[in-house]
């Protein structure tokens, strides 16, 4: 989606979809809900820098995003993770996340280097509350969810993913599984390693995960 002013703005549907996968019978719901998301997503002059956070995507999440050619200017330039991974900067609401734009720092009157700074400080207010997880049954692999759909999130914060800690805090086994869905398994657990290999076979197999 292009504004006025020419800023491109990414929207995905995969969370909506899977909304809908779970419950079919709540399109009409979801549908509503995603158009009024859609109209709030461009840029607002009500947004404020404590909005800004980091998001986890698979590293092509911008490219696929646009049309094949498009012009990837009117975006932030990421940062790798691991992997097929990389960290996004983005603006949280209530209704939406969207992806920081170039405008944004001009808005705001800070460089990419403030920005970052500042949206990783914020990831620890903004997930809020994390749950534990079980996917498939009550031995599937562990996850961790979060209301804010920011979990994966923290992996941004250097204490627990960085230089010193790639894997980390306690060297974990790391997939994610959706947008809002961070599995892991413990590197000393060889049954639930077991466990964990096997179900993320399946999973990316069967194009459940993105990662």
């Amino acid at each position: 989606t292009k504004t006025a002013d020419g800023t491109e703005l990414t929207v995905s549907i995969d969370n909506a979809y899977a909304e809908y996968q779970r419950d079919p019978k709540s399109l009409s719901i979801i549908t509503a809900r995603f158009a009024k998301t859609l109209a709030q997503s461009a840029p607002s002059s009500r947004e404020k820098i404590d909005q800004l956070v980091v998001i986890v995507r698979p590293s092509d999440y911008i490219i696929k995003s646009v049309q094949p050619g498009a012009s990837l200017e009117n975006f932030v330039p990421a940062r790798p993770l691991a992997g097929d991974l990389s960290f996004f900067l983005a603006v949280d609401s209530p209704t939406a996340i969207r992806s920081l734009a170039p405008s944004d720092l001009k808005r705001w009157k800070i460089d990419e280097t403030v920005a970052w700074g500042r949206a990783i400080a914020n990831v620890k207010i903004r997930v809020g509350p994390i749950s534990m997880i079980r996917l498939g049954s009550e031995v599937g692999p562990s996850g961790l969810l979060a209301e804010s759909g920011l979990a994966p999130s923290i992996l941004s914060d250097p204490a627990l993913c960085s230089s010193g800690h790639p894997n980390g805090m306690g060297g974990q086994i790391l997939l994610l599984y959706a947008r809002d869905t961070l599995l892991f398994v413990m590197p000393d657990d060889e049954a639930s390693i077991a466990t964990f290999w096997k179900s993320v076979k399946v999973e990316i197999q069967e194009g459940r995960s993105i990662s």
